[in-house]
């Protein structure tokens, strides 16, 4: 999958980095002596000295002193001897050690590990140069040929320039993570040479499924002996003739499809096992036959990592066997070589380049991160960790994954990252322990390239979180997402049965604060979905409470790819599956299919909001009352009741009256303009305001001083 970046992005946030350095240094220090000091043996003030530690990519060595004279070579030599100023405790005796990284490529074959004893530790750039943590393998001009019969394509063997491990999507994209090696050049993520190719304008192009192949009914394929699917190109699709007509792809090694096979909701990689040229057919086996469950209904897809396919400016292909193993081909958006951007060409390799674990107050300001194979950070059971102004990008799953307390991402720029952009986790449930974590004033967009579905922006769960100022752009599905069934928990069966108390957990959500967020142009290929997302299944509907989504501004918030398997409609604000207890407060809606959904909840106060040419502004139903009760009856209420004998739950004031009604919402004083509905909330009777408003009191709810924006 391509990211499509405008050039000049990469240059403006290189000259942003550079005038906010001298500020966000000063911030930076401040918030981490503050911290010194709060951990100070104790409770004595810290000595106001410094330590500072030199890394030089181009003139350093690891014998020398780490001095601005003799600066290290490497991260890991300046890591182990930032460790000889501190005891095994990770207690310092001065107030701060930094450690300056200078301009140029610090490469890391493996994660730099920073754990207790690494702690009170500021990693930054140098002032006025661009450091750069790189886990990939650079490509030089040098190295790289024309390859021969192919106009504006090139080669090159990236085992000869130290790549060892050439990956496996067999083994990967199919699973969790993407440990495969891609290609980037000047900061732009190319893609696997793939059929139908992606438009000009940037734009998905996709083939759809006519059929099915095997002993079952072509219009049924959810038959036994489901070997795969006919071909069909949509009536409104220019992607042409299938190549497996004319045997094509017959000698391809390991093709995949990715497709939303069943919903258009959610995507799946799938290996192509063989081609049917006489019937024009795509052969996927038995073992995946349930992906082909509504096949005949058109489901959508594309094919990828096939060499005869690199035909169209962006793509690349690497060989992975043989006789030619590590040869990698490409085309470059310019058809030029060497590239003119100024940031040159990486085969990822590493997995992730910073790992953190049980470590606190450490730093990281002014640096890039890019080039890794899986998510570049990640950090568990830490406490009071900073990234201040850091660009994080072209990583193969996410960017940054911090799960503990008193942590924060801001100031920063996200993007081209193949999953999603942070994930940032605290607090715990049970007692209501804030986590106190902050994700604030960043730029993330063009995420999910790889996992087009539920990789977010930002994934947040826990208690007492802030996620503030952000600017989240242009993305196939979600932009923030968690809480309830889709938050991230420790233990895989988090909500126990109605008998057994919640367990202090970090899942749900409760207690958050989204304010002042940006989110522009997301949810574009999915239906049924929501930009800010979540959901109340498997128990968890009534127990995240305490939680405001204020202040906000969605905009363009529409499905604009074509589907065969749903209706194209997404919301931007979903609380789906009867999520309860939130405040949804004043925030602006421009352009959506739907501006918000209240999907069966209770307890939810939607008030001050403007909706702006929307399809419908507001939904709200009873579905605990219908589809959804079996639900609400089981694990929902059984859920809300333990909670309810916790005692520091009480400040929620739960009530388990009224089973799977949807009582106590309040939809009050929102405005609407240009908006073909206003307040749809599948009433019977009837769409008038009057009739909602009634329908919502046999609820116990209640809806008034809804008008049109003046």
């Amino acid at each position: 999958p391509t990211v499509y970046v405008p050039r000049d992005f990469v240059h403006r946030s290189s000259r942003m980095r550079l005038q906010q350095v001298v500020v966000v240094t000063a911030l930076l220090v401040t918030i981490t002596v503050d911290r010194c000091h709060a951990h100070a043996a104790g409770g004595k003030r810290a000595r106001e000295t410094t330590t500072e530690l030199h890394v030089c990519p181009t003139r350093g060595s690891d014998r020398g002193d780490g001095t601005a004279l003799l600066p290290f070579a490497t991260l890991t030599r300046a890591r182990d001897a930032a460790r000889s100023h501190q005891d095994d405790s990770g207690r310092t005796p001065v107030s701060r050690i930094r450690i300056t990284l200078h301009g140029g490529v610090h490469r890391v074959d493996t994660p730099l590990r920073l754990d207790h004893r690494d702690s009170h530790v500021e990693w930054v750039a140098a002032h006025g140069e661009d450091a750069l943590i790189s886990g990939g393998v650079p490509i030089p001009p040098s190295a790289v040929t024309p390859r021969p019969g192919f106009p504006n394509q090139f080669q090159c063997n990236v085992t000869m320039l130290g790549l060892a491990d050439l990956g496996s999507i067999n083994a990967t994209i199919v699973g969790a993570t993407a440990l495969h090696p891609e290609l980037f050049i000047d900061q732009q993520a190319q893609t696997l040479a793939r059929w139908p190719n992606i438009a000009a304008n940037g734009s998905w192009q996709w083939a759809y499924t006519g059929g099915c192949i095997g002993t079952a009914s072509a219009s049924n394929c959810t038959e036994p002996g489901v070997d795969g699917f006919l071909w069909q190109v949509a009536a409104n699709s220019s992607v042409g003739v299938p190549p497996a007509v004319s045997h094509k792809w017959a000698d391809e090694v390991a093709p995949f499809l990715h497709g939303y096979w069943t919903v258009d909701w959610s995507d799946k990689h799938v290996a192509l096992s063989g081609v049917d040229a006489e019937r024009g057919g795509l052969l996927i086996g038995n073992a995946n036959a349930a992906l082909l469950t509504k096949a005949s209904l058109g489901a959508r897809y594309y094919a990828f990592n096939l060499l005869t396919e690199l035909d169209a400016a962006g793509e690349y292909y690497l060989t992975r066997s043989g006789a030619n193993a590590g040869m990698l081909y490409f085309q470059p958006a310019d058809g030029v070589w060497p590239p003119t951007g100024g940031s040159g060409a990486y085969v990822s390799s590493a997995e992730s380049l910073i790992t953190l674990q049980n470590a606190s107050n450490i730093a990281f300001a002014d640096i890039s991160f890019e080039h890794a194979r899986g998510t570049a950070i990640t950090g568990t059971d830490i406490r009071g960790v900073v990234f201040s102004n850091v660009t994080v990008a072209n990583c193969g799953v996410g960017a940054i994954s911090l799960q503990g307390f008193d942590n924060v991402v801001q100031d920063s720029s996200i993007f081209g990252v193949g999953g999603m952009g942070v994930e940032v986790s605290g607090g715990l449930h049970r007692s209501l322990t804030r986590g106190n974590n902050l994700v604030a004033n960043n730029e993330i967009h063009h995420y999910a390239r790889w996992f087009r579905t539920y990789h977010p922006a930002i994934m947040w769960s826990g208690v007492g979180n802030v996620y503030r100022n952000n600017h989240i752009h242009d993305a196939p599905h979600n932009a923030i997402l968690g809480g309830g069934n889709e938050a991230p928990c420790g233990n895989p069966n988090p909500y126990p049965k109605p008998e057994n108390p919640v367990i202090e957990a970090v899942c749900g959500g409760n207690d958050m604060l989204f304010e002042n967020n940006l989110i522009e142009h997301t949810n574009f290929e999915c239906d049924d979905s929501g930009s800010f997302y979540t959901c109340g299944q498997q128990g968890t509907a009534f127990i995240n409470r305490g939680n405001v989504l204020r202040n906000n501004t969605f905009r363009k918030i529409r499905m604009q790819s074509h589907t065969n398997l749903g209706y194209p409609s997404v919301q931007a604000i979903y609380l789906d599956d009867q999520m309860a207890g939130w405040q949804i407060l004043d925030n602006v809606i421009e352009d959506a299919q739907m501006g918000l959904m209240v999907g069966g909840g209770r307890d939810t106060v939607v008030s001050g909001n403007r909706f702006i040419g929307c399809d419908v502004a507001i939904h709200v139903d009873n579905r605990g009352m219908t589809g959804e009760r079996p639900d609400c009856v089981g694990a929902d209420m059984g859920n809300l009741v333990a909670v309810m004998a916790v005692p520091t739950w009480a400040k929620y004031g739960l009530s388990a009256q009224h089973p799977c009604i949807p009582e106590n919402n309040t939809v009050t004083n929102n405005c609407w303009s240009d908006c073909i509905h206003f307040f749809d909330q599948s009433a019977p009777s009837g769409t008038t305001m009057a009739e909602q408003e009634a329908t919502m009191a046999k609820w116990f709810s209640s809806g008034s001083g809804n008008h049109m924006c003046v």
